[in-house]
């Protein structure tokens, strides 16, 4: 978990023009991705390498930056 958290953290203080979806790359986990966010016109998304087929509900980025 603390691996997970380092990694969302410096995702979320990246500046906006440089952040870019995020893909968990974990030594636990064989798959980049097993925690995936992703950004659409719609909002951001989250989901997973292991279920590709299923997303969260989009949401905006105050939302997302606040849950995280």
């Amino acid at each position: 978990m603390a691996e997970l958290a380092r990694s969302l953290a410096l995702w979320l203080h990246r500046p906006d023009g440089e952040r870019g979806d995020f893909a968990f790359d974990s030594m636990s986990y064989a798959d980049v991705g097993e925690v995936r966010i992703a950004g659409s016109m719609e909002g951001w998304r989250i989901g997973s390498v292991s279920e590709p087929d299923i997303w969260t509900s989009p949401v905006t980025w105050e939302v997302l930056a606040a849950e995280l």
